[in-house]
């Protein structure tokens, strides 16, 4: 294929180099030096740049037929990987106050994929709340404060970072999550609490009040039999 591609090449040099020689003898020797070489100039433009078209073909074909034969490489992509973000300063450090916020960082996983990481967030987060709720309110408050779980994703989620991390079979995912509860987030929690022991007393006065009821229905179940008993 290669060397009838020279042939090719060779046979297209020679007619384009007689083209080129037949200009300065077109219109008779009378024609001027000038325009002769003007036109023997353009010419031989041609000529080089039609042999650039046909040697670069001949290298193209010649590159693939190595390739076919694994005489070259595969192309491979030479750009260096992307570097991993460096890991954030919260990931994992103690809680703290910020003013009026306090932040607190959480970890989910590791699990093998994004996902797995994703659908154990939001028990991740309730129970973050609980470690809140139990700081400001105390233990008796924990496990009486619901929040929705979108509520606890748009509002105290600040930050996330994925970390992979190698096991011993094969690489796992960690989901870093940095949270901030505000006074906004605090004051519905307190509002939540409010409304727990509201509910709670609520409950305890119904249940007072059931009991009650009973104890005067079957008082009133012995009256009724006694008065049968003595007529």
């Amino acid at each position: 294929m290669v060397s009838a591609g020279l042939i090719v090449l060779a046979l297209i040099s020679t007619s384009l180099f007689s083209s080129a020689m037949s200009v300065a003898k077109q219109d008779g020797v009378r024609a001027s030096d000038e325009h002769i070489s003007i036109e023997a100039g353009e010419e031989i433009g041609r000529v080089l740049s039609a042999l650039k078209t046909v040697l670069n073909k001949v290298i193209d074909e010649y590159e693939r037929q190595r390739l076919a034969e694994g005489e070259l490489p595969a192309a491979t992509d030479q750009r260096p990987a992307a570097a991993p973000s460096a890991r954030p300063a919260w990931v994992e450090a103690p809680p703290r106050r910020d003013g009026d916020a306090y932040r607190m960082s959480i970890t989910v996983g590791p699990y093998t994929t994004r996902l797995e990481c994703d659908a154990k967030l939001p028990e991740a987060l309730q129970s973050a709340l609980d470690q809140y709720v139990e700081t400001c309110l105390g233990p008796k408050a924990v496990g009486r404060v619901r929040l929705p779980p979108d509520y606890l994703r748009k509002q105290l989620v600040k930050q996330q970072w994925e970390e992979t991390i190698q096991a011993s079979f094969g690489p796992m995912k960690q989901l870093h999550v940095l949270l901030q509860f505000d006074q906004k987030t605090k004051n519905r929690i307190e509002d939540e609490w409010n409304s727990a022991i509201v509910a709670g007393r609520l409950w305890y006065t119904g249940t007072g009040v059931a009991a009650a009821l009973v104890i005067l229905c079957v008082a009133f179940g012995y009256l009724k039999m006694g008065e049968l008993k003595i007529r």
